[in-house]
């Protein structure tokens, strides 16, 4: 049967990006990309969501977002994304989390090619986690 193989860079210090934000808030994962691609990327790089925290194209799509009732307490919400990526992505998502109640703020990185210093150093993770407190 046919095999599809995907080729895949982790963007260095986004490890470290996850460990601040987890340790500053509840944090998920949403993507444009498709549920099991994510949960795949998930488990390759060891980012540590759970599967219910991943909401993906299928979720966006639909245009609903099922959070049940993790978050009784509303609040703002932080999206972590690169805007130069196809715009329409990022205005999807953020029509989506609205949902969720409370202000919505994009907080922008650079796109990552798998080049040298595009990597989310400790100054940007401190940058990025100091927006959030």
């Amino acid at each position: 049967f046919p095999v599809t193989i995907y080729w895949g860079r982790l963007r260095p210090g986004a490890i470290g990006l996850l460990y601040n934000l987890r340790r500053t808030a509840p944090t998920y994962m949403l993507t444009a990309a498709t549920k099991d691609y994510a949960l795949a990327w998930n488990k390759e790089f060891e980012l540590g969501f759970k599967p219910e925290d991943i909401y993906s194209r299928e979720d966006s799509d639909a245009g609903v977002l099922d959070i049940g009732d993790k978050f009784k307490d509303k609040g703002n919400v932080y999206l972590i994304d690169d805007k130069r990526l196809p715009f329409e992505n990022t205005a999807i998502k953020v029509k989506f989390i609205k949902n969720l109640g409370g202000k919505v703020e994009v907080i922008t990185v650079t796109p990552y090619y798998g080049y040298k210093n595009q990597d989310l150093s400790q100054d940007t993770i401190e940058q990025i986690v100091s927006k959030i407190k």
